[in-house]
This record gives structure tokens, sequence and C-alpha cells, in this order.
């Protein structure tokens, strides 16, 4: 078994920043090593060269923090956090104590590295997105037209938008407000 090189695994990470398919190969490894040992301090490393190289790699930045996050994220109320500190001498910190190891998102990792899936590109970025999906909420779209038709942003005004939506949606139809009881 041979055993895992910190040294030589952040240069060829710090080497490979543009270079998406080898970063992610260095990145996972270090990530493996960061999970084996229970010591994160390597992956605070891996960040602090991309936040160091030629002025920040905010891309980078961005996919090592929502990877890490991601695949330490095994508990529902505890995730991994990411302290920088003001201090600028001092290094950042990645805080995981009371986390645990998604191994979906770890399983995904290593096929992304497999499947030489580059780091910068979306396949990684969506793999390990955290944002939850918001729906839309119709009453403040209703709203929003509603107020440009007012507006006259919108041709015709409010009668032209009702009888846009019902010919888009169909089987709508719109009474005026004094028709109620013929249409019924």
């Amino acid at each position: 078994m041979t055993t895992f090189n910190t040294k030589l695994n952040l240069t060829n990470f710090s080497r490979s920043l543009g270079n998406g398919i080898t970063m992610g190969k260095e990145f996972a490894a270090g990530l493996h090593h960061a999970i084996a040992t229970k010591n994160t301090n390597h992956l605070a490393d891996l960040y602090s060269h991309a936040k160091a190289k030629n002025g920040g790699d905010s891309a980078a930045q961005r996919v090592i923090k929502a990877t890490v996050i991601a695949v330490y994220s095994g508990t529902e109320d505890k995730v991994a956090k990411f302290e920088e500190p003001t201090d600028l001498t001092k290094g950042i910190v990645i805080k995981t104590k009371g986390c645990t190891i998604n191994k979906d998102y770890l399983a995904a990792l290593d096929t992304l590295v497999k499947d030489k899936a580059t780091m910068r590109g979306d396949v990684w970025k969506n793999t390990f997105s955290t944002k939850t999906e918001t729906k839309a909420d119709p009453v403040k779209i209703a709203k929003g037209l509603a107020k440009k038709a007012e507006d006259d942003k919108i041709e015709g005004g409010r009668d032209a938008l009702l009888a846009a939506l019902v010919a888009e949606l169909g089987g709508l139809a719109i009474v005026q407000e004094g028709n109620i009881k013929i249409a019924a």
C-alpha cells in the first residue's frame, strides 16, 4: 500500500488548477485522505492554494467548498463550515466536528473522477450543489403581471393580459363582473 503524500498532492493540485480533470483527481485524493485521517487541514491547504492562485480562483474555491460541504453532509443538522480568519496571517479552517460523510456524494465524487469529469464543469457543479430549488409563487407572479398591466407596460392593459392567459392556458373563461349570474 502506498502512503498518501500531502506535499505532492498539494503541488499537483496547484499545478492543475487550469485543468479541471486533473484538478478533480487530485482534489478527490486529498478529500479521501482527509476522511481517512479525520483531519481537514489538507483540504484547507487545497482551498488556500486556489485562493492564492493569480489573485484568487473564485470558481475553484466555490467548487471545493460545495464539494466538501456536500460530502460532509451525512446528517441534516451538521454540515462542514469554512471559516476564513480576519487575520491574514492565519489559514482557513474547515470545521467538520459532528458531521458524517454522505456516502452517496462520496460515491458520486469517485464516479466523476473515474469518468474524467472536469471539476470546473456543470456536471461536477450540479452534482454537489446544495442549493434547494424554490418553487415560483403563482400569486406573486400574478401580482407582478397585474402591476405591469396597470402601468401600461403591457399593450392593451389587463384585458389583453387576461385574454392572452386564457388563450395560452386553454379551458379557461373570463366572465365580466356584472355577468356572473348570466354565465351561471
